[in-house]
Formats: C-alpha cells, sequence, structure tokens
C-alpha cells in the first residue's frame, strides 16, 4: 500500500511539473521556414529569438494580437527580392500552416512587401503591399478596409 501511494504521489508530482512547462500553442512564437516548410514553436518570445540560424533572414513577423503581441516567424535561406510583382517563390498558400489563417491582427515586415488575400490559394480579394510596420490590421491599408483577421493566405517580394 506504501508502494502504491508513494508511486501516485510521484506520478502526481511529474503531472504538476508538465503543466508548469507546457509548451506553446500551435502557432505561439512559432518559425516556418518556407524553403524546407519546416516549423518550430517555442514556449516564449526569447526562444524564438534565440533560435534563428545567422543562414535565416527573418522575412515577416505575423502576430495573433494587435501590437506584434505572440508571434510568429516567416523565414527563409534567401532574402526578399527588389521586384515589386516577383511574390512568385516567396508564398504561404494556407496560413493555418503556421496558425494564422484569419488569425492575423499586426505584422512587421522586414525588408520585404507582403500581400495577403483573403482566399485561400490567393483567391478572393487581395489587400494592397504592405511594406511599413502594422501594429493593428483594422485600420493599416486605408481605404482597402479592414483586414483583422481576414488574411488566409500570403506572398511576400
Amino acid at each position: 500500500m506504501k508502494r502504491l501511494v508513494a508511486t501516485i504521489i510521484v506520478a502526481l508530482s511529474v503531472l504538476a511539473g508538465m503543466a508548469g512547462t507546457a509548451s506553446a500553442a500551435p502557432g505561439e512564437f512559432c518559425n516556418l521556414n518556407i524553403d524546407t516548410g519546416k516549423q518550430t514553436c517555442f514556449a516564449t518570445d526569447g526562444e524564438l529569438r534565440a533560435s534563428k540560424s545567422a543562414a535565416e533572414y527573418l522575412l515577416v513577423e505575423l502576430s495573433v494580437d494587435i501590437n506584434h503581441v505572440n508571434r510568429a516567424w516567416v523565414t527563409s535561406t534567401r532574402p526578399c527580392t527588389a521586384a515589386y510583382d516577383n511574390e512568385t517563390d516567396m508564398v504561404i498558400p494556407n496560413l493555418s500552416v503556421i496558425s494564422r489563417d484569419r488569425n492575423i491582427s499586426s505584422f512587421v515586415p522586414h525588408y520585404c512587401r507582403v500581400r495577403f488575400w483573403d482566399g485561400l490559394n490567393y483567391s478572393g480579394t487581395d489587400s494592397p503591399l504592405g511594406y511599413n510596420v502594422c501594429a493593428n490590421m483594422h485600420n493599416c491599408f486605408g481605404s482597402a478596409g479592414d483586414w483583422n483577421d481576414r488574411p488566409r493566405s500570403l506572398r511576400m517580394t
């Protein structure tokens, strides 16, 4: 009986410890490399920042909240190009791969211009090119309207 009680206490201690160090929810603090398709998620923003390799270019940060909270990174082994309409290979046709399908409230482009679509695979309405920091997708695109939680696909150039 004592052995059973001891086993239960150990099991409960392990479970309590796991609850305190739970990993991030899918899509929180993640890095998606669009060249390899590899996504790695972390429990904190600091761990995400520490994970970036020197060989990766940070293309854009996509956040689920306004003011760049709970960010995910899109990286590549190549930087964005200078051509305005060369949005053919720096792409995410379905933002659900990084848990951002209809779940972007702010973004930070890093030397890239971004264009969002409200349909999968670049269908539906597209946003104007975004190349400035956007702290609130409700009003970043002016007369193009509210893009908060609207994007479903993304191209970068």
